[in-house]
C-alpha cells in the first residue's frame, strides 16, 4: 500500500531597503512574529534592514496569498531613526490554519 502525503517547497521572498543615518540614530523593531539579528558595523553611516519571508508552501501564488496578511513598513523617522514594524492581521475565527502563515527573520 502506498501512502502519499501532499510535498511542499520552501518559497522565500526577501526585502531589503537601506538608509543614511547619522552617528546615533536607532533601530525601532515592533513585530509580533518573528527572530531579530542585529549586526552593528563600527563606523557605518547606513542601516541596512532584511526581513527574509518563507513558508512551506507549493507555488509562489500561494506564499502572495499568505503575504496579503502581512503588514509590512520599513522606512526613516523624522528623527533619522530606522522603524521596522511588521504585524499578521489575523480573523477574529479560529481555523485549522498554521499562525502565523509566513516566518520572518528580520
Amino acid at each position: 500500500m502506498l501512502i502519499s502525503a501532499p510535498v511542499f517547497a520552501l518559497v522565500e521572498r526577501r526585502v531589503e531597503r537601506t538608509f543614511d543615518v547619522g552617528e546615533s540614530v536607532g533601530l525601532k523593531v515592533d513585530t509580533t512574529f518573528g527572530a531579530v539579528n542585529v549586526r552593528e558595523v563600527e563606523g557605518a553611516r547606513a542601516i541596512t534592514v532584511a526581513v527574509i519571508q518563507t513558508a512551506d508552501v507549493e507555488t509562489d501564488s500561494e506564499m502572495d496569498r499568505r503575504l496579503k496578511s502581512l503588514d509590512l513598513e520599513i522606512r526613516q523617522a523624522k528623527d533619522g531613526s530606522v522603524r521596522v514594524d511588521a504585524h499578521f492581521r489575523r480573523p477574529l475565527t479560529w481555523s485549522w490554519q498554521a499562525w502565523p502563515p509566513v516566518t520572518l527573520v528580520y
